[in-house]
């Protein structure tokens, strides 16, 4: 929360692609738990900010031990 009236969202680029060779990559290791449907990785070089009003519906989310 940014104020009493902005929310922010940082988010991670997810991706099901085999990225085990990028340094930045890094596995979901409980991703069914997660509520993924694949085998996937995040991408912490590529973290973005979107704001509420961009969110269309959950997919899934992630344990405290990944985070």
């Amino acid at each position: 929360m940014i104020d009493d009236y902005t929310i922010a969202i940082l988010a991670m680029y997810v991706t099901t692609k085999d990225k085990s060779t990028n340094p930045y990559s890094i596995p979901i290791d409980d991703w069914e738990a997660a509520g993924l449907k694949r085998e996937s990785w995040t991408r912490i070089d590529k973290i973005v900010s979107i704001d509420e009003y961009n969110i269309d519906c959950k997919i899934g989310s992630l344990s405290q031990r990944i985070l």
